[in-house]
């Protein structure tokens, strides 16, 4: 069974709130708009709740947090949440009856989405919850998107490594070979095998998909990685045993052309 798409996924609303009649009111209203909810009682709960990596921390929608609660404040789950989701995609609505500049001021530094003030209308309490999960979307995709950029990284061997970065510094195939202690021809190939498996079709898609993702080559250590079988890949698996498969054959001009020359343009 294929696993539902967390981008197009319906969102959740998390409610961590001690105040009973304000969680009930929250979850009749999530119920009447078809807005899945989980409540908390508390932020012990949600904390023990988070650190068992539950599937709504990966999908869009957002944290309703009570800043004034027993045993942990608002402002101190918060912290604690940073700590164990730093790169959490639900945005965090505070709530408070009290008004707090401090408070307020606090955690929109520290990063919360926003704060709002009890009683809160249903409009517009409503109103921030398009904007949280429209917001929660753009967080995912994101987070999604590094995550997949991660996974290809993984999968280049130490020689494909070094020639990706070579043609990010702008050198030709003839330059990398010189360099590295190639043949032009072992060049052409493992770009090939580069593009193939960083899922681009040209330098230019090469280039913008590195840019995107803060990429940062690594150093050049003058390492000779003459003609022969690439080993394991540079994220450290090993390779499968066996007759390794021909990469694609790479086109002349997309063999001759480095991702920041003007030859690049027409690959």
């Amino acid at each position: 069974m294929s696993q539902e798409n967390p981008i197009i996924a319906s969102p959740t609303v998390i409610i961590v709130d001690d105040d009973e009649a304000v969680t009930k009111s929250l979850r009749f209203l999530m119920d009447s708009k078809s807005i899945r909810c989980q409540v908390f009682n508390s932020g012990v709960e949600f904390l023990e709740a988070v650190k068992k990596q539950p599937p709504w921390l990966q999908t869009t929608g957002c944290i309703f947090l009570d800043v004034r609660m027993p045993n942990l404040s608002g402002v101190e789950v918060f912290g604690q949440l940073r700590k164990l989701q730093p790169n959490l995609v639900l945005p965090v609505l505070f709530m408070t009856a009290h008004g707090d500049v401090p408070v307020v001021t606090k955690v929109l530094k520290d990063g919360a989405y926003d704060f709002l003030e009890k009683p809160v209308s249903s409009e517009r309490l409503l109103a921030r919850l398009d904007d949280c999960f429209e917001h929660s979307r753009q967080r995912l995709q994101v987070a999604l998107s590094r995550k997949d950029f991660a996974e290809r990284l993984r999968t280049l061997t130490e020689r494909e490594m070094a020639v990706m970065a070579r043609l990010y510094d702008g050198l030709s195939n003839k330059e990398i070979a010189e360099l590295l202690g190639n043949s032009v021809r072992t060049i052409e190939l493992r770009r090939a095998t580069i593009y193939s498996k960083m899922g681009v079709k040209s330098s230019i898609e090469l280039a913008r998909l590195l840019q995107s993702s803060d990429w940062q080559p690594p150093p050049f250590t003058g390492k000779d990685m003459k003609d022969t079988p690439d080993d394991a890949p540079a994220g450290g698996s090993a390779a499968p045993k066996g007759k390794p498969g021909r990469p694609p054959k790479a086109s002349s001009a997309a063999g001759n052309a480095a991702i920041g020359s003007p030859d690049a343009l027409r690959d």
